[in-house]
């Protein structure tokens, strides 16, 4: 008699020369990488850490129980394509909890099972099935229900995972005083999924990660203190003088006086270095130290600027700055096995992402979603331009994780802006108004915000104007220009109408329409044409994405009416150094209609600076209030209720649906031809590609924008119309939005 052969948890692929992989092989290896993530976060919560690296570990072992269905076993014989039948999730899950499923490892570790394919559920929902939740009640192969099946063969999958993988530990003890918290399962999934995904991937030959440094948070901290001393030395102006007290007080401060922290120090004093020689502090002097640091900035433009400085003044002698600094760009996350590789993750001891990737991903309940998120826990985090990271309404839920992960996960937290809103003093936002530690004294604070009144006056223009109008108050205002409209379609529209009527090199234009690669050659542009000052009657058209952080300085500006801080940071962008007098920002409204389209996630925000202009509050010192009424007049304003309850419920596919930075979902798609060709040949790629040569859409105008699935990598997209270095994808959109083929806006 034959002898039987091993069970499979993943099919061969011979067309690639890929056995099969071993039963056996899958679950150690995800045992093993799902314990070491769990054991990595667990030394940063003492309340909940036991408990995640027994869920963990249970959930690893018997994620891929239901496999070992004879069924499925010959179906991962003969294709590798073809679904399993019955879905094999719900064995683990009706183990667990048969078996002393009443305990708090058992219970969030068959939620885990149900979940690592099909991302964490709404509890409500499954409250109300048959019989116990979190079971499967869809038909069987037979046409029995599927629970049905699974409670009569379990005994017999069983038997044969002993067989299989008896050699595995048993771990200690389980200790939680916390109960299952939200954010405790989503970090949990995070362990099981990324385990899963990388063992799958590095099976089928697609795991290209490289293994990378460490934070050294003490040797970086030196490099960066020579470095700012370097910029310093020989400079005897008073800009100088506090840029240098601003990074010693940031530097200074003893960390362990608390995990949260803000630093309103004004545009243009050093913050992106400041901030982060107090994050270093806080990794050196923090016990345990923090596992790495993430910078989180509001637009996908100020990255590249961020990073720059980061790879400058952190890199030690003999590393790759782009596997000490990674820059995220946009999300970049993928479910199906065939493109999970291409997933851009955050392993690097410094990364760089955008508030969009940050909060979504706190709220994310898909495993794509999730995957890297166990990588935050004990980490050091930067909100820098905070007042622009998120829609007044997303706040409330946003502080809750965040003042959660800094008492519980042992993150380390800094809020900053030249134009801080504090929302943790605000009750809408909070039941616990609270202050906490700034960073910069007042006396500092009060030197740079003084120089800042004397650099740039500010003027509102009456009423609304068209597109014809704006342009002739283009041409009265004395250049170079910066134009920052509400949406990437009118800074399209406007840029093009400008290069129409006053030729190619009058204008220039830079939206997210651009990938971030050809993004960074204009901004690049941009400053050398500022810096060589030779021809000055020129524009700049922009969207928000240059409004902070960037190290611009145009001697007039122009701003779509948006909030009071949006209005706030453009005045860092004009007269910056001091070098033009006199220097102004105009406020303008436009008229809607045809190209002219509205942001509808400004239109508070703008009706509120209206209020502001009449009331001669236009100062940063009004800031938080103008918050306070933009989240009092919100079109949506019981949403951060519906997102708290959402949340209380362990309803998690509403809290992702709700939580949108972007109120509408988007998707990465690739412009590069040459990437394109190369994911179609299946020739290597690293995620770092996409990330330099996509564009984000969003995802329910696709097809009208001529965004296709790549027929080889499932949920992976391609940009198919005209694309160029001046308008971006707004090349091929823009035509169809103005004769009506494309009958939406693009935001």
């Amino acid at each position: 008699m034959a002898p039987t052969p091993a069970p499979l948890a993943h099919s061969a692929r011979p067309n690639k020369g890929i056995a099969a992989q071993p039963y056996h092989e899958h679950v150690t290896n995800v045992t093993n990488g799902a314990v070491r993530r769990a054991t990595h976060a667990a030394r940063f919560s003492p309340t909940n850490g036991s408990l995640l690296i027994a869920a963990a570990r249970k959930a690893a072992e018997f994620h891929d129980l239901g496999k070992l269905d004879p069924k499925n076993q010959r179906i991962l014989a003969r294709s590798s394509t073809e679904r399993l039948d019955p879905r094999h999730e719900d064995a683990g899950v009706a183990y667990l909890l048969s078996n002393r499923g009443a305990d708090y490892d058992h219970q969030l570790a068959a939620m885990l099972i149900y979940s690592h394919h099909g991302g964490l559920p709404s509890l409500p929902e499954e409250s109300i099935r048959e019989k116990n939740s979190l079971r499967h009640c869809l038909p069987g192969p037979d046409g029995r229900p599927l629970r049905e099946l699974v409670d009569e063969r379990l005994a017999s999958y069983l038997r044969t995972h002993e067989e299989a993988v008896h050699e595995l530990e048993e771990i200690g003890p389980t200790l939680s005083t916390g109960g299952i918290g939200q954010v405790l399962c989503r970090i949990a999934l995070s362990c099981l999924v990324d385990a899963d995904h990388s063992d799958t991937a590095r099976h089928y030959g697609d795991n290209h990660e490289k293994a990378v440094p460490q934070l050294q948070a003490a040797k970086r901290l030196m490099r960066l203190d020579d470095f700012v001393a370097d910029l310093a030395r020989g400079k005897t102006d008073e800009r100088t003088r506090v840029r240098q007290e601003i990074y010693k007080q940031c530097r200074d401060v003893d960390p362990a006086a608390s995990s949260l922290w803000e630093c309103d120090s004004p545009v243009g004093t050093g913050k992106t270095t400041a901030v982060m020689a107090h994050l270093l502090r806080a990794a050196e002097s923090k016990e345990p130290g923090l596992r790495r640091l993430f910078v989180v900035l509001p637009f996908t433009n100020i990255i590249d600027q961020a990073v720059d400085v980061y790879r400058q003044s952190l890199v030690l002698p003999g590393e790759d700055p782009e596997d000490v600094v990674a820059a995220h760009h946009h999300r970049a996350e993928y479910g199906d096995p065939s493109s999970r590789h291409l997933a851009a993750m955050w392993r690097a001891p410094i990364v760089v992402t955008t508030a969009v990737q940050f909060f979504e991903t706190l709220a994310a309940r898909s495993t794509g979603g999730l995957r890297k998120l166990h990588e935050l826990v004990g980490s050091g985090v930067f909100i820098d331009e905070s007042h622009a990271s998120l829609p007044a309404k997303l706040w409330p839920q946003a502080w809750h994780w965040i003042r959660e992960l800094a008492a519980g996960w042992g993150c380390h937290f800094v809020l900053g802006s030249g134009s801080l809103n504090r929302i943790w003093t605000i009750p809408e936002i909070t039941k616990l108004p609270q202050e906490l530690p700034r960073i910069v004294t007042s006396s500092v604070r009060t030197d740079a915000a003084e120089a800042e009144r004397k650099r740039v006056t500010v003027r509102t223009h009456g009423g609304p104007i068209s597109m014809d109008a704006l342009v002739e108050l283009i041409d009265d205002i004395d250049g170079p220009r910066l134009v920052i409209v509400n949406t990437v379609q009118i800074a399209a529209a406007l840029a093009d109408l400008l290069r129409v009527k006053k030729g190619a090199d009058a204008v220039m234009h830079l939206s997210t329409a651009l990938t971030p690669h050809h993004r960074g050659i204009t901004l690049q542009r941009v400053k050398t044409r500022l810096a060589y000052r030779t021809d000055p009657d020129w524009t700049l058209v922009a969207t928000s994405c240059v409004e902070a952080g960037v190290d611009l300085s145009f001697r007039n500006g122009l701003r779509q009416r948006a909030s009071l801080t949006s209005l706030l940071q453009i005045l860092g962008r004009v007269n910056r150094h001091g070098e033009y007098n006199p220097a102004t920002v105009w406020d303008f409204e436009l008229v809607s209609g045809g190209l002219l389209n509205v942001n509808p996630g400004l239109v508070d925000a703008a009706q509120v600076l209206g209020e502001l202009w009449a009331e001669g509050k236009i100062d940063p010192a009004y800031c938080t209030e103008a918050l306070e009424r933009e989240i009092r007049l919100g079109r949506r304003a019981d949403l951060h209720k519906e997102l708290r309850q959402a949340e209380a419920s362990y309803d998690f596919p509403k809290v992702e649906e709700l939580f949108r930075v972007i109120d509408q979902k988007t998707v990465t798609a690739i412009v590069s031809r040459t990437l394109q060709e190369k994911l179609k040949k299946g020739s290597p790629v690293d995620w770092r590609e996409i990330q330099r040569h996509s564009v984000q859409i969003y995802a329910n105008r696709l097809e009208g924008l001529g965004v296709v699935d790549s027929p080889e990598l499932p949920g992976v997209h391609l940009w198919t119309l005209p694309y160029d270095e001046f308008l971006g994808y707004m090349a091929g959109a823009l035509p169809l939005v103005d004769d009506g083929t494309f009958n939406s806006f693009i935001i």
